[in-house]
């Protein structure tokens, strides 16, 4: 995390959150969990920091493209079968606003905003499930 500002500014406090949402998902997903069980871990995570995640917004698989099924929420999504199996591979990658979370998409058709033009801060891993948890394979800086 290298945001600008100091160390307990509005930006790095949320830049912060979206981080550790991520990193507490890693440490505590195992395989055989419901993809919908760890997006409420991201969830709850960015909730306790004050922040709403952006539900319309979700990790991904990576295979043999980069953005590819399963979708990996960030809220608890009931209706999601997924599951965390040995050997997937995929993006765990929270989003979240200072606001309510709502997006706009912008006339370029692809930068996205937040509806209420409040901050919105994002951290990706990519990750392999394991029997005895999660491997992080994103290239360090």
């Amino acid at each position: 995390i290298v945001p600008d500002g100091a160390p307990d500014s509005p930006a790095v406090r949320l830049a912060d959150a979206a981080w550790r949402a991520c990193r507490t998902a890693i440490d505590k997903a195992r395989a055989g969990m419901l993809l919908g069980d760890l997006g409420e871990i991201i969830q709850n995570e960015a909730g306790q920091s004050g922040y709403r995640i952006i539900a319309e917004l979700c990790g991904h698989g990576v295979g043999r493209r980069t953005h590819e099924a399963p979708e990996v929420p960030n809220f608890h999504d009931k209706d999601n079968p997924g599951l965390l199996r040995i050997g997937l591979v995929i993006a765990i990658e929270p989003i979240i606003s200072a606001g309510n979370g709502s997006i706009r998409h912008l006339d370029d058709g692809w930068t996205i905003a937040t509806a209420d033009g409040a901050w919105a801060a994002h951290y990706e891993e990519t990750v392999i499930v394991w029997d005895h948890g999660l491997e992080v394979v994103t290239a360090a800086p």
